[in-house]
C-alpha cells in the first residue's frame, strides 16, 4: 500500500526522495570530516596521559600569549624534580628534501617528525621491519613508513642504507641511516609525516636569566596523575627558579586537544578549528531540517487529496493506529529511498571531498560499519518522528466528513498556520545562511586585496637557508639577469616568517607597561625591494657602517660615541606612534636603536592579528635568511631559467625552493576560503530545497484549485493575475523570514569577524540582498508550476471533480 501511494504522485515522490537525499547526503559528508576532525590523535595507545608542553609568554597584566616552544632546559628538568613526568621529547613537524638516488640530483620533498630516541617512549609506532627503536651512534637515523618505501624502494630492503639530503643550512649534504619500516601514520594526527628524523639527544641547562634554546616538547606523565595540580606544582617550581615576578608560565595540552585547539600557533601546518566544526554541524543538521520540513509540508498538503480514502478505510473498519502505522510506513519508506540514493552518492563523492579538504578521512561512513549504522539509526528515528505529524493529522479525520472531502472539523487552520510556519522557518534558515555567505566572502575578498602596505606583485621568495658566505656574490650576479630588477637577503618572507627577534620596550603613555617590538631583519635594499613606501627621513646607505654592520656582529662603541651609534633602523608610522618617537636619529635604548626614517604603515602578520611596533635593521652579508626578488612582469619567462641555471651554479648541493609572494599571502587565508566554498555550496544547497518545497506545495495547491483558476480565467483574469494570487501568500512569508533571519546572522556573523583584527562591516545591503535572491528563487519557483496552471484551457479545469 505504501508503494502504491508513492508511485501515484510520481511529482511529489520525486521531490521528496530528491530533498530528502540532498539533505541526507549533504549530512553523511559534513559528518565525516566533523567525525574524522574530532578524532584526532585518539589512536595513540597511551593518549590519556600524553600532553604537549606550551609556553605562556610574561605580560604586562600577566599571562600573554601561548607558544608551543619551550626552553630546552625543560626537557630534563621537568622529569628530575617532577615524578609524575615520565618522559619529555622534542618533536617537531616539518619538511626534508632528500635524494633517493646517487645517480641524479633529483629531490623529493617528504614530511618529517624531527624527534630523539625517546620518542619510542612516548608514541606508539607499527614497527614492520628494522629495530629503529635502538639507536644507531654516528649518524642521524631515519624511520620511513610503508608507503615512503613502497614509493622510492619498491624493489629493494632499504634498511640498513645511507640517503643524503638536500641542505638548508649548510654547504655539504647531511647523512641519514634508514633503521626501520612503520606503518603508515593514520591521516587523523596533526603528527602527520612520511618519515621519522632521529638525532641523539642534546643535553642544555635550564637557566635562570630566562632565555637559551627552544624547542617543541611532549612528554608522557603517570597514569592517574592531576595535570591541573601537576601545573600549578611546575609554575610555583619554575617561578621559585628563577626567582622573578615576570616568570614565563607552562600548560600541558592534551594530545587529543592539540589539532582543534591551536589557533595561537600559527607555524603548525596540520591544524583544525573547533568553531569551523560547529558552524559546519550546524548547516547540515539545518539542511536537513529544512528537508524534512519539505517533507512535512508536502504529506501534510497531500493528505487533502487522501481525505475519502481515509474515510472509506475507517468505513471498513481500520482503526487510528491503522491510519498512523500506514502513513509512517510511508514515511519511512520515503526515507529509505532517499537514504539509499543519498549513501551511493556519498561514496561516490567521497574522493571530491577528500580531494577539498586536502588529505585523506580516516573515520568514515565507508569504512567504519558501525558509524554507518548510527547513522542508519538516527535516520530512522528522524522519519518516524517526521511521518508522526501527517499521520497524526489524517488519523484524527472523522468517517463522515471525510467521505465528504472535508477538513474542516478536523483542524484544517491548524494545519495552514503549521505549514506556513514550517515555510517560515524554512526561508529564515536560507537567508541566514545566505547572509553567512555574503559576510564571509566580503571578509576573505577584504583580505585577499587589502593594500599590506608594500608590493606583492612579480615578487619571488627564496625560502630560509644558509647562504654560507656567497650571498654578496650570488646576488650580484642575480641582478645581472635581465628581468630581475631588485633583490634582498632577508628574515621577512611575507605569509611565511614575519620577525626574527622580538624585544620589550617601555610604553611611554603606560608607565611600569611594555610593549612587544618584532625586529625584521634584511640588506639595505629590503625597503626597496619590497616596496615599502618612505614618509620622512631616508632609507639605509650601504656606505654607512652603523646602517648596515655585518651580519652575525656586534656593534662596539667606545661609551662617548655609544649614544650616536646604535645600529640604524626603519620604523613605520605606527612604531613612531606608539614608541612616541618625535625625533629621528635620537636612539631608543630601551631597544637599542637609531631611527632614521619612517615608513608608512605595513603589515608583517596576516591580517588576523593587530599591527605591532615594528622596527627593520640591515645587515651586509647576511649568513642565514631568504630571498625576495623583483622581476619585470614581461620578462619572468626568461629570468627563471637562468635564476635556476645560477643557483645550480652557486649552490649545486641546495636546493632552490621558490614561491610567490602573492600566493603565499593569500595561502594565510585558506581556512576562510575553505569556510567562504562551503557556506557557497550550502547555501545553493538550502535555496535548492526551499525552492523544492514551494514546488511541491504549488503543484499540490494548483492541483486543488484547478477548477478556481479556469473560473478566474473566464472571468478575464490574467496569467499575471493567477501568479500574484499564488504568490502573495509566500512573499509575506519570506518578508517575515528575512525579519527572523537578519537579527539571528547578524550576532553570528558579528561573533566571527571579531577573530580578525582587520574586518570589514556587516552593512544594510546585506540583509536586502539576502532578502532579495531569497524572493526571486521563491518567485521563479511559483511561476514555474503557476504560469503551466494558468495557460491551460479553462474549459478543461471546468471538467475536473473537485
Amino acid at each position: 500500500m505504501a508503494w502504491r501511494a508513492l508511485r501515484k504522485n510520481k511529482l511529489f515522490s520525486v521531490i521528496n526522495i530528491l530533498g530528502l537525499s540532498v539533505g541526507l547526503c549533504a549530512c553523511l559528508s559534513v559528518a565525516t570530516v566533523v567525525v574524522d576532525d574530532l578524532s584526532y590523535d585518539s589512536h595513540w595507545k597511551n593518549k590519556d596521559n600524553i600532553y604537549r608542553l606550551l609556553s605562556i609568554r610574561p605580560t604586562n597584566g600577566g599571562s600573554g600569549d601561548k607558544m608551543a616552544s619551550s626552553f630546552a632546559g625543560l626537557e630534563y628538568a621537568l622529569p628530575e624534580n617532577f615524578p609524575e613526568i615520565k618522559t619529555v621529547v622534542n618533536l617537531r613537524s616539518g619538511t626534508t628534501n632528500f635524494k633517493i638516488s646517487k645517480e641524479n640530483d633529483d629531490t623529493t620533498s617528504t614530511t618529517i617528525l624531527d624527534t630523539s630516541i625517546k620518542i619510542w617512549d612516548v608514541l606508539d609506532f607499527n614497527i614492520l621491519q628494522g629495530s629503529p627503536q635502538n639507536f644507531v651512534e654516528g649518524t642521524t637515523n631515519l624511520v620511513i613508513t610503508k608507503t615512503f618505501k613502497d614509493t622510492y624502494f619498491p624493489n629493494s630492503d632499504p634498511v640498513g642504507i645511507i640517503i643524503n639530503d638536500a641542505p638548508t643550512y649548510g654547504a655539504t649534504p647531511d647523512e641519514y641511516l634508514i633503521t626501520g619500516i612503520i606503518e603508515d601514520i593514520p591521516a587523523n594526527t596533526h603528527l602527520r609525516a612520511q618519515a621519522i628524523v632521529i638525532k641523539k639527544s642534546r643535553v642544555e641547562q635550564l637557566v635562570k636569566e630566562q632565555y637559551g634554546t627552544t624547542r617543541q616538547y611532549y612528554m608522557t606523565t603517570k597514569a592517574g596523575t592531576d595535570i591541573t595540580a601537576l601545573t600549578k606544582k611546575v609554575n610555583a617550581w619554575y617561578k621559585d627558579f628563577i626567582a622573578t615576578e615576570r616568570a614565563w608560565e607552562y600548560d600541558f595540552q592534551p594530545i587529543e586537544d592539540v589539532y582543534l585547539h591551536s589557533d595561537f600557533e600559527t607555524a603548525q601546518e596540520v591544524q583544525g578549528d573547533y568553531n569551523t566544526i560547529f558552524i559546519l554541524s550546524g548547516i547540515s543538521i539545518l539542511l536537513l531540517i529544512i528537508a524534512c520540513i519539505n517533507f512535512i509540508n508536502l504529506s501534510a498538503s497531500r493528505s487533502m487529496q487522501r481525505i475519502k480514502e481515509v474515510g472509506v478505510r475507517k468505513i471498513l473498519g481500520a482503526g487510528n493506529r491503522a491510519i498512523i502505522r500506514q502513513f509512517l510506513v510511508e514515511a519511512i519508506l520515503y526515507f529509505a529511498i532517499s537514504t539509499i540514493m543519498a549513501t551511493i552518492v556519498y561514496y561516490l563523492t567521497l574522493p571530491l571531498l577528500e580531494s577539498f579538504i586536502g588529505h585523506e578521512l580516516q573515520q568514515t561512513f565507508a569504512s567504519d560499519l558501525q558509524l554507518l549504522a548510527m547513522g542508519y539509526g538516527v535516520v530512522l528515528l528522524v522519519s518516524i518522528f517526521v511521518g508522526l505529524y501527517p499521520a497524526l493529522l489524517m488519523s484524527k479525520l472523522k468517517a463522515a466528513a471525510s467521505l465528504k472531502g472535508s477538513l474542516k472539523t478536523s483542524g484544517a487552520n491548524f494545519q495552514s498556520i503549521v505549514q506556513k510556519g514550517l515555510v517560515t522557518f524554512q526561508f529564515a534558515i536560507s537567508t541566514v545562511v545566505l547572509i553567512a555567505l555574503i559576510v564571509v566572502d566580503n571578509q576573505v575578498s577584504f583580505m585577499k586585496n587589502k593594500d599590506l602596505g608594500y608590493n606583492t606583485e612579480n615578487l619571488l621568495a627564496v625560502s630560509n637557508i644558509s647562504w654560507d658566505n656567497k650571498a654578496d656574490t650570488f646576488k650580484d650576479r642575480l641582478l645581472r639577469i635581465p628581468g630581475i630588477t631588485n633583490a634582498s637577503i632577508t628574515s621577512f618572507l611575507p605569509g611565511t616568517s614575519s620577525t626574527y627577534m622580538t624585544k620589550k620596550a617601555e610604553d611611554p603613555f603606560n608607565k611600569d607597561q611594555f610593549l612587544e617590538v618584532d625586529f625584521i631583519r634584511g640588506d639595505a635594499d629590503l625597503p626597496v625591494t619590497l616596496g615599502l613606501k618612505l614618509k620622512t627621513g631616508r632609507l639605509f646607505n650601504k656606505e654607512i657602517s652603523t646602517d648596515t654592520p655585518a651580519s652575525e656582529s656586534e656593534i662596539v662603541f667606545d661609551d662617548d660615541e655609544q649614544e650616536i651609534n646604535l645600529q640604524s633602523s626603519l620604523i613605520s608610522e605606527y612604531t613612531s606612534k606608539a614608541l612616541d618617537i618625535k625625533n629621528l636619529n635620537t636612539p631608543i635604548h630601551s631597544v637599542e636603536t637609531n631611527p632614521i626614517g619612517i615608513l608608512k604603515d605595513f603589515h608583517n602578520e596576516s591580517l588576523r592579528q593587530s599591527m605591532s611596533p615594528t622596527v627593520i635593521i640591515a645587515e651586509s652579508n647576511p649568513q642565514y635568511g631568504g630571498m625576495l626578488i623583483r622581476l619585470d612582469p614581461e620578462a619572468i619567462q626568461q629570468a627563471l631559467p637562468q635564476l635556476q641555471t645560477l643557483w645550480k651554479e652557486i649552490y649545486p648541493v641546495k636546493l632552490l625552493d621558490l614561491n610567490w609572494v602573492d600566493e603565499t599571502v593569500q595561502r594565510q587565508y585558506l581556512k576562510e576560503t575553505r569556510l567562504q566554498q562551503f557556506f557557497s555550496f550550502f547555501s545553493g544547497l538550502s535555496m535548492l530545497l526551499a525552492a523544492l518545497g514551494i514546488l511541491g506545495l504549488i503543484a499540490q495547491a494548483t492541483a486543488l484549485r484547478m477548477k478556481e483558476i479556469g473560473i478566474r480565467k473566464v472571468l478575464g483574469a490574467s496569467v499575471s493575475n493567477i501568479v500574484l494570487l499564488f504568490s502573495k501568500d509566500f512573499i509575506k512569508l519570506i518578508g517575515i523570514a528575512a525579519l527572523i533571519g537578519a537579527p539571528i546572522s547578524y550576532y553570528f556573523v558579528n561573533e566571527w569577524l571579531l577573530g580578525f583584527a582587520y574586518r570589514t562591516s556587516v552593512s544594510w545591503w546585506v540583509f536586502v540582498a539576502a532578502a532579495a535572491i531569497t524572493l526571486i528563487v521563491a518567485l521563479l519557483t511559483i511561476a514555474v508550476q503557476t504560469i503551466k496552471a494558468a495557460i491551460a484551457n479553462p474549459v478543461d479545469s471546468l471538467k475536473i471533480d473537485a
